[in-house]
């Protein structure tokens, strides 16, 4: 089981689910990434967040390609201040 702070916030029209993971994702293939953002999407849904999970380190992102300026807009400790949930995963 993993516990993960969480910003889920509205932006721009748009549910987000910033997931705040540790840094050593940014080490990982871009399969592993997206294999982890899937999982936490799964995980999101079932405790009843509702939107379009992002995965956040300190020094990166993996999220759609379309969000990339959003989040290369807006410094990593505005967005760690937002943080609002935990969510607790069974599946990672």
């Amino acid at each position: 089981m993993q516990r993960f702070k969480v910003a889920h916030i509205r932006e721009q029209g748009e549910d987000l689910i910033i997931v705040f993971v540790a840094d050593q994702v940014e080490f990982m293939s871009a399969a592993q990434k997206n294999q982890i953002l899937s999982a936490l999407q799964l995980c999101s849904a079932s405790a009843g967040l509702q939107g379009t999970v992002v995965m956040l380190w300190s020094r990166g992102v993996w999220c759609e390609s379309r969000l990339h300026r959003l989040f290369s807009s807006v410094p990593y400790h505005v967005l760690y201040s937002n943080i609002n949930k935990e969510l607790t995963c069974n599946n990672l």
